[in-house]
């Protein structure tokens, strides 16, 4: 696995960064949850701001903005939006 392979997930995402879901390693519930909001394989997501302290990361997706808990997030594998 290569070092840009290695924080390929939502949780390491600086403000302002966007990156497309890859997979998501959530329980079922959770998963329903996520998909219900938005958030699903091949979906883009934009991370708006960034709670001090670890706190939730505020997201959007399409129409859709979200808090998510960095647990959470740290289970959804994304590929990097890259800008030209």
């Amino acid at each position: 696995m290569s070092d840009s392979n290695l924080h390929n997930t939502l949780n390491h995402l600086a403000e302002g960064d966007s990156a497309w879901i890859t997979d998501i390693d959530v329980s079922e519930e959770l998963g329903r949850r996520l998909t219900a909001l938005g958030l699903s394989i091949g979906k883009q997501v934009r991370v708006l701001r960034r709670a001090t302290f670890n706190g939730p990361l505020h997201l959007r997706t399409g129409n859709t903005e979200l808090m998510m808990r960095l647990p959470d997030a740290q289970r959804i594998h994304i590929t990097r939006v890259t800008t030209q």
